[in-house]
């Protein structure tokens, strides 16, 4: 056998906000959820691809250390800094859990802010069931959600009665409808980001000996199929075939696993991917994408190298929406990631940190804890109101995936929805019925009385009726 699913989960696939390492831990049932049946079956599946082309690297220099200096500028040391308070004006995305070595948390996905008391609230956000993937575009306008009967994958294989559907949420999370697409029965989705607009999802089913029947490569939500180049050497029989991920500037990736060995990137043409010149930084290295798949509003994204070699350090690279190295850091610390950006020089992230003076690790973890990382000083400040500290969040770890920034009100209807309308008037046409715990984003603009600016979770300008606004 290759590489197994459980280290491509909780290596590559956890690279691009991908999938839970972990077992089958059930959802709290919430308002808006889904539950109706499965996605109508849909067309036939295709057979595996099985491109033709030259015989495969099977050696690479083994990395030895980060280098100093990267597109002519010094490599930053990630250290850690002083615990900050979680930031106003900025609603936060975050998965959480029990424990830091199954990945991230299937099923418990929230959204924590300040009330205008001060306090932190915290909303739980996703669909009924066992829910191992999702994905959030940058307003948080567009959730997507693997939603799984049985077990999908992670750490082993998918179980005999594994089935996968997916959902999707326009409003942040708090009403969820079905996306009718194909059955995925015993299969492993792996997201690979955002790719003009929609999420790339590859799908890895499994015959009932746990081989690779076909892989498969798509988009999310119009289900789109993407088809490797033809011109791509041919995989390893015991690998199954190239999947798929979002690149930098808005490009597309193809990889392939190897044995013991980093996987080839190549282009949407075929050809090696340069990745601005990266992999000839530290040959051997594996570059992946640690931004999760979630875009951010510049293009920019954060690419990190694993190293053969134990004891390799942590190093990392932030690219422009071009794909032009801006900036690169390094640390010494573990399980360090970049979930998402805040701010020009601000990153939303995770890392193991060193027990401080009266701590005891947890679950078998030294200090697993969710940070604000500034770019501009090098420093990693642990947050506070999220785990390990007090926190409206349950559980002892959590990831942060998305943050917002902005002035946002909640909407409080009952079991109605509340109306955003073109203009400040009950006759003017609605733009939205959105239902309660909904958040509409506060805009600068003249309103009679009773009326509140506001936009729709997709961007659209309105008014909405301040009566029921908190």
């Amino acid at each position: 056998m290759g590489r197994s699913p459980g280290r491509l989960a909780c290596g590559v696939a956890l690279a691009a906000l991908l999938v839970s390492c972990g077992g089958g831990t059930k959802s709290l049932n919430t308002p808006g959820s889904i539950r109706d049946g499965s996605p109508a079956e849909g067309p036939a599946a295709t057979a595996t691809n099985t491109p033709a082309g030259g015989n495969l690297p099977t050696t690479v220099p083994r990395p030895v250390s980060a280098p100093s200096v990267v597109a002519g500028k010094p490599v930053k040391e990630l250290v850690i800094g002083p615990v900050v308070e979680f930031p106003d004006d900025t609603v936060m995305y975050v998965a959480t859990s029990g424990c830091a070595n199954c990945g991230f948390a299937p099923g418990n996905l929230w959204r924590i802010y300040r009330a205008r008391s001060g306090e932190l609230v915290a909303d739980h956000v996703s669909p009924d069931g066992y829910v191992p993937l999702y994905a959030l575009s940058p307003d948080a306008s567009l959730l997507i959600a693997g939603v799984c009967t049985g077990y999908c994958g992670g750490e082993g294989y998918p179980s005999e009665d594994a089935s996968l559907r997916f959902v999707v949420s326009h409003d942040g999370g708090i009403t969820w409808q079905p996306l009718q697409g194909p059955k995925f029965d015993r299969t492993y989705v792996i997201f690979g980001g955002w790719y003009r607009g929609q999420v790339v999802a590859n799908a890895i089913s499994y015959l009932p000996n746990n081989r690779v029947a076909r892989v498969e490569t798509f988009l999310l939500p119009s289900f789109e199929r993407l088809t490797p180049p033809p011109n791509l050497p041919a995989p390893s029989p015991d690998r199954f075939p190239f999947t798929a991920m979002a690149g930098p500037g808005g490009s597309l990736l193809w990889t392939t696993p190897r044995p013991s060995l980093p996987p080839l990137l190549f282009d949407e043409r075929g050809n090696p991917a340069s990745l601005s010149g990266l992999e000839a930084v530290i040959p051997g290295m594996e570059w992946q994408d640690r931004t999760y798949g979630n875009p951010n509003p510049n293009g920019s994204e954060v690419w990190f190298a694993i190293g053969d070699a134990v004891g390799a350090p942590s190093f990392y690279v932030q690219l422009d929406s071009a794909g032009v190295p801006r900036a690169a850091f390094a640390t010494s610390l573990q399980g360090v990631t970049f979930a998402a950006r805040v701010s020009e020089t601000e990153w939303l992230g995770t890392a193991v940190l060193p027990l401080g003076a009266g701590e005891s690790a947890i679950g078998g973890n030294d200090n697993f804890r969710a940070v604000l990382i500034d770019t501009a000083t090098g420093l990693m400040h642990p947050i506070r109101g999220l785990p390990r500290d007090a926190s409206p969040l349950p559980g002892n770890f959590a990831w942060p995936r998305l943050a917002i920034k902005g002035k946002f009100l909640r909407v409080e209807t009952g079991s109605d929805c509340l109306n955003v309308r073109e203009s400040a008037s009950t006759g003017s046409r609605s733009l939205g019925c959105y239902a309660s715990g909904v958040l509409l984003r506060q805009r600068e603009a003249n309103a009679p009385a009773g009326w509140q600016p506001v936009l729709t979770p997709g961007g659209r300008p309105g008014f909405a009726s301040s009566q029921y606004l908190r």
